[in-house]
């Protein structure tokens, strides 16, 4: 492997070429591209994932929660109306 990335290094051949954040982007859509298809496998999926990469249960329940609240926090001042969502009487601005 490490054979492999000195190949990489040595291709790319400029010295500017090898330093911090220049594949960032190409790893960042590799990782969403990962992510999209974990989420399109279902939270069954997502948790396996979690719990192979050092998450513990403990921690996964914690977030879930916390985004759970968020959610119904965000969709509690919107009333569905048939021309779509609408800001409760409340909470007019």
């Amino acid at each position: 492997m490490s054979t492999s990335v000195e190949t990489i290094k040595r291709r790319l051949k400029r010295k500017e070429a090898w330093q911090f954040n220049f594949l960032d982007e190409l790893v960042t859509s590799a990782m969403r591209t990962m992510g999209n298809h974990l989420a399109n496998k279902g939270p069954r999926a997502q948790c396996e994932f979690l719990l192979e990469h050092g998450w513990t249960i403990d921690e996964i329940v914690k977030e879930g929660r916390r985004v759970r609240r968020l959610i119904r926090k965000h969709n509690a001042g919107f009333m569905p109306t048939s021309s779509g969502m609408i800001l409760h009487k409340k909470h007019k601005h």
